[in-house]
């Protein structure tokens, strides 16, 4: 209030807003975190209780699919409008598919060889990795923003593990190779070190795979 009394800046909206606040500060026991809530959930306490949960749906008409990556707010679009992997709902329900309808939620990112360009959460599991670099090698180079790709990645959500699934052309669903990033979260591409270190790694592994194409 200091700061902003009429007396000092003349900024009254400012003034009128801190008034009402401060009485509700002052109020004892007036001091609480609101609830999140999405899908019926209160998330206030955290989310390592749902982690392996399918998110509930925000309304009846939200297939389960749909909420893999949702973290609140507003119900997630579930249409889908191509029969393909160019599609990312199509992407998505068709990983949880193959898991099996699994609970578990995986991130699959995407190297163009230079950047980590797009990502997509999905409800699956290890069993379908091969199958999450199929459906993010079409996204990535016949969606509707295409561009290169060199690798594919997964991690589970919420986790700094990133596995190597697809690169150069060679799959390594079955055997993952694990791959160490500092990033501040779970995205690899805000570890600007380890993203312009990857390509040198990536020729390495190619030239340990003799792969030629």
């Amino acid at each position: 209030m200091i700061k902003y009394h009429q007396d000092k800046t003349g900024n009254k909206d400012a003034a009128q807003e801190i008034n009402p606040a401060y009485d509700i500060l002052k109020q004892p026991g007036a001091i609480r975190m609101p609830v999140l809530t999405a899908g019926g959930v209160d998330w206030s306490q955290g989310w390592e209780k749902y982690e392996n949960q399918p998110r509930p749906s925000v309304s009846t008409e939200t297939p389960v699919w749909a909420m893999a990556g949702f973290s609140g707010g507003a119900p997630p679009n579930a249409s889908i409008y191509r029969q393909n992997y160019t599609d990312d709902n199509f992407v998505k329900k068709a990983m949880w598919e193959l898991s099996g309808q699994s609970k578990e939620e995986w991130t699959i990112s995407v190297f163009d060889g230079n950047f980590f360009r797009n990502s997509i959460t999905v409800y699956g599991s290890p069993k379908i990795f091969n199958n999450m670099a199929d459906a993010m090698i079409q996204w990535q180079t016949k969606g509707g923003n295409a561009y290169p790709i060199r690798a594919v990645f997964v991690s589970r959500r919420r986790s700094s593990d990133l596995l190597l699934i697809w690169a150069d052309g060679t799959y390594y669903g079955d055997n993952p190779i694990k791959m160490e990033h500092h990033s501040f979260n779970d995205n690899p591409g805000n570890d600007q070190q380890f993203q312009r270190e990857l390509p040198a790694l990536l020729d390495q592994l190619k030239a340990k795979s003799g792969v030629t194409h």
